[in-house]
């Protein structure tokens, strides 16, 4: 926090991706709400069952409710097989929205076969270059680390 002060030495809120499924969630507001103490249906093998960090890191789905209280939230809808759903743009360069979808579906990981580049190097890529008539879509956009998105070149 103290590396984060502005000049005026107010600290700029706290980045959290945070992945939990709408079955979690709602299994989980149920519980509190009862006093219920029994498993939570959290399996990170299954797309209904993903209470997480971006990296995959489990966090517990009581945790997530109560982060979820102070947060700003924003929602993305992904198929079973945690796919985005489409999503099309008309520019060259990867909108702020969907680069954080992309990074929610490679669980902010490198896409590159064997990579464990950290989070910060990560970058969204075009798979078909834009310079060769590629969309700036879900379909068409990997993410990748800088060193392997340079290295993939105009293919």
């Amino acid at each position: 926090m103290a590396g984060a002060a502005r000049a005026d030495g107010s600290q700029p809120d706290p980045l959290l991706h945070l992945v939990m499924s709408l079955r979690v969630a709602e299994d989980t507001m149920r519980r509190l709400a009862h006093n219920d103490g029994s498993p939570l249906p959290v399996d990170a093998d299954d797309v209904d069952g993903r209470c997480e960090l971006i990296e995959g890191t489990p966090i517990h789905p009581w945790l997530a409710i109560a982060v979820l209280g102070i947060a700003s939230l924003q929602r993305v809808v992904m198929t079973a097989k945690s796919h985005p759903l489409e999503r099309s743009y008309k520019t060259t360069g990867f909108p702020k929205d969907l680069k954080h979808i992309l990074l929610l579906r490679s669980r902010g990981r490198c896409e590159a076969d064997g990579c464990d580049a950290p989070l910060p190097w990560l970058q969204a890529g075009h798979v078909h270059p834009h310079i060769k008539g590629g969309p700036t879509e879900c379909r068409n956009d990997k993410i990748l680390c800088r060193p392997d998105n340079l290295a993939k070149g105009g293919r």
